[in-house]
């Protein structure tokens, strides 16, 4: 069961990473923002990471709750 749960929270993570890089590698150039959004400052890329994990840990979490019965 626990097995479960960390695996489940790895998949999310690993989903919020993918996410957050395609987000700066195609997202960002199209809005002329650059490439990882550098054309404005580091904190946006920083910020935009920190939040794609909190959801990646979340969406883990809830999954595993779903999950466990």
């Amino acid at each position: 069961m626990l097995v479960v749960r960390v695996l489940s929270k790895n998949k999310a993570l690993a989903l919020a990473i993918a996410a957050w890089l395609a987000m700066m590698v195609v997202l960002m150039p199209l809005a002329n923002l650059g490439l990882f959004c550098l054309a404005l400052d580091i904190k946006v890329p920083v910020m935009t990471f920190v939040l794609h994990l909190v959801f990646g840990v979340a969406l883990g979490v809830s999954y595993s709750k779903l999950t466990k019965g």
